[in-house]
């Protein structure tokens, strides 16, 4: 069977304030010193500049929690791209977003207490190794809503 090595970002979110509302935007930045401009995390070094999410890992934790659909909001990550397969992503991954930037996968997003509130009871264990991943950023660029996600 093919694997899918590229995707698309579907959607993408910032959160200003640490716990705060994300908000949703068709345009970002990265930066290799700043990580996510706009982000919380942003001005922060270390292995979360950015986080991501696929399609199919909110949609196995919809099916295992017996719910239509988890919005990308709810999940409060950065990215959502659809379209790329989970078995091409692992710690030490370089992912090309757009047409510049260049992240490397630091390691799986562990899901917190706040996905039992923002999807709803059950949530985090549900969420268990489908929680995304943490990147930090080798080559800043700017990227938009639509724009390919693969392997570099």
């Amino acid at each position: 069977m093919h694997q899918k090595t590229t995707g698309v970002i579907t959607s993408i979110t910032l959160r200003p304030v640490k716990g705060g509302a994300l908000n949703r935007v068709s345009v970002a930045e990265l930066t290799t010193d700043e990580g996510l401009l706009g982000d919380h995390y942003s001005g922060k070094s270390g292995n979360r500049q950015v986080t991501l999410i696929l399609t199919e890992q909110l949609e196995t934790i919809a099916r295992n929690l017996n719910i239509d659909s988890i919005d990308h909001d709810q999940s409060r990550r950065n990215l959502l791209v659809s379209g790329l397969n989970s078995s091409s992503i692992s710690k030490g991954v370089k992912i090309a977003i757009g047409s510049d930037a260049v992240v490397e996968i630091t390691g799986d997003c562990r899901p917190c207490d706040r996905m039992n509130e923002t999807i709803g009871p059950g949530a985090l264990d549900a969420m268990k190794g489908l929680g995304g991943y943490t990147a930090r950023v080798l080559k800043g660029g700017t990227f938009r809503t639509g724009d390919s996600v693969r392997p570099a």
